[in-house]
């Protein structure tokens, strides 16, 4: 658990360690995504990525981006995408290389959460930014879709992998199921009661959604879309679910009446 400093306008990068003791990384305006790889962290802060790998100081990745919407460490490299485009460096250095550049600009009006998921050898994504039309795989250089729906606005911004399967949002409020060795993908739909804020992957599916209680987290069940409450507070002041993270252990989230930062087991 930890707490937040009352009265700080700044976003401070804080590693919490078992015992409860904080200390700062990083500080900025804005931080927009996160990723965690064995003592490696990749963070976008304000207009850059910074990378942080064990003790060795911070250092900026890129800079003077429209936006660092999301950043993810797959391998020996740093993936992010920029507001528009899909970029990736190796972390031992070296210049930074396209990955993809979309045909437009897609459906969404304003920047979103980058979707950037590893899948064994290749990088699985979405939206990087401005809205997706597809989910995409990159395998050493070549990029094909996996989930192309025939309306281009139909897909929302989150995107994990659970098992054998990414779940994707969908802009009508549902969830998606997609195979990853091929197939039908299949619409979840969570019930009229529920709007989806963040997914949370790994060996199950974790849903933080907007209920008419308040913020809740469920677990559903990927191939048939059963739901399961676990754990909520009521009023508007509750669970905050865009700084909400997780791993396969827990899901971590504030609790923003209090500035809490608790732990969920999973």
């Amino acid at each position: 658990r930890g707490r937040a400093r009352p009265g700080s306008r700044s976003t401070h990068v804080v590693r919490i360690d078992a015992a409860g003791r904080a200390r700062e990384l990083l500080r900025g305006d804005t931080a927009s995504a996160l990723a965690l790889a064995g003592a490696r962290i990749a963070v976008g802060l304000d207009r850059a990525v910074w990378l942080l790998d064990g003790a060795a100081p911070p250092r900026v990745v890129a800079r003077d981006l429209a936006a660092a919407t999301g950043v993810a460490l797959i391998g020996d490299a740093l993936w992010w995408g920029d507001g528009n485009e899909l970029w990736h460096q190796p972390i031992a250095g070296g210049d930074p290389a396209r990955a993809f550049v979309p045909d437009a600009r897609g459906a969404s009006t304003s920047w979103e959460r980058a979707a950037i998921v590893p899948v064994g050898d290749a990088v699985v994504f979405g939206t990087l930014g401005v809205g997706a039309d597809a989910i995409r795989r990159w395998r050493a250089g070549q990029v094909e879709a996996l989930y192309a729906p025939d309306d281009p606005g139909e897909l929302g911004a989150a995107l994990v992998r659970v098992g054998a399967a990414l779940v994707a949002t969908t802009s009508d409020g549902a969830l998606v199921r997609i195979p990853l060795a091929g197939g039908a993908a299949r619409r979840l739909a969570l019930g009229a009661d529920l709007t989806p804020l963040r997914l949370f992957g790994g060996p199950s599916l974790a849903v933080m959604a907007h209920a008419t209680d308040g913020v809740r987290l469920l677990d559903v069940d990927p191939r048939t879309g059963r739901r399961t409450r676990r754990f909520g507070l009521p009023g508007n002041e509750g669970l905050d679910a865009f700084a909400a993270t997780s791993d396969d252990r827990a899901v971590y989230a504030f609790l923003a009446r209090a500035h809490w930062l608790i732990a969920i087991p999973r």
